[in-house]
């Protein structure tokens, strides 16, 4: 057989197919496309719709995409919820990987100005948490002042790091980027691990990170926390690192929180920071606070968890 003879085989085909599908009704059709509902078993019968096209009439059969009944809109809310559920869950862990980035990871991701607990026993506590949430409210709205440094300083367990972490949290709750709440002596294994590859002792999330990604976080940062500062053991090595740290951040007037466990005038914080760099930090900060009460973690001889109700209020 030749080409042209397949050719004219092919059209009668389909002439053929053409005009039995003509002679179907609509919900003959219907049944033969097995356009049924899922839901509640109805035919979803096609409707024929009219129109002209150079003057010529012509009709088409739309099919609807959706049935209306009663189980179809139950499912149908049942995936808008669902959708809903999706993304509510893909927002919050964008959020959390936020937090996460920025140091408040674990505990620290519920530390906030609200969860920090008012004591009877220690009355400053609510003038201390607003003096910081008052430094937190000029990181935001960049009005320094030509003071923007946070000093926190006192004894262990009162909510130093707390606070340094609810600025934090304010901070990238109000869209800031690049806040960055470091622990100290963690920062310091950070930039020892990018020398030498011991970065499996420490965290696999750090396998990547070269000496200038850890050292930008500090100098670069928007709002930075440096935390338990005085937790390391004095070194050349670790003083130098800090001094260029506090020295980039104090001549670019760029917010920073420290906190430590010593006073301000202690021997082992000035050998540590230098007396001239913390002299002028002093000197221009937002606020030096002082932390004197009793350990949240351990008052009148019981543990208490940072979290928990306090008992005594």
């Amino acid at each position: 057989m030749d080409r042209q003879a397949i050719l004219e085989t092919e059209r009668r085909k389909i002439r053929t197919e053409l005009a039995r599908i003509s002679s179907l009704s609509p919900e003959q059709l219907a049944r033969e496309r097995g356009a049924i509902c899922p839901h509640c078993l109805r035919l979803l019968i096609p409707q024929r719709r009219e129109y002209t096209v150079f003057d010529e009439s012509r009709s088409i059969l739309v099919w609807p995409d959706r049935c209306g009944c009663p189980g179809e809109r139950e499912a149908k809310a049942r995936d808008e919820e669902y959708i809903f559920n999706q993304q509510v869950a893909q927002a919050r862990e964008k959020y959390l990987e936020r937090l996460r980035y920025a140091g408040l990871d674990g505990l620290l991701a519920d530390y906030t100005f609200d969860s920090f607990i008012e004591r009877l026993d220690w009355p400053v506590t609510a003038d201390i948490r607003s003096r910081v949430e008052s430094f937190a409210d000029m990181v935001i709205h960049a009005d320094f002042c030509n003071r923007p440094w946070l000093i926190l300083h006192g004894r262990f367990g009162t909510g130093k790091s707390h606070l340094a972490g609810a600025v934090i949290r304010k901070s990238v709750d109000s869209g800031l980027i690049n806040c960055f709440f470091r622990v100290w002596p963690r920062y310091l294994a950070r930039l020892q691990a990018s020398w030498d590859r011991r970065k499996k002792e420490l965290n696999d999330d750090f396998e990547a990170e070269s000496e200038s990604d850890i050292v930008a976080e500090l100098t670069r940062g928007r709002i930075v926390v440096i935390d338990d500062l005085d937790k390391r053991s004095s070194s050349e090595w670790a003083r130098g690192v800090l001094f260029d740290v506090l020295n980039t951040r104090y001549n670019g007037r760029m917010p920073t929180i420290l906190t430590f466990n010593h006073d301000l005038d202690s021997r082992v914080l000035l050998d540590y920071v230098g007396g001239a760099l913390l002299d002028r930090i002093a000197e221009h900060a937002f606020d030096v606070i002082e932390f004197s009460g009793t350990s949240y973690r351990l008052r009148d001889g019981q543990r208490v968890p940072m979290g928990g109700k306090d008992l005594r209020s």
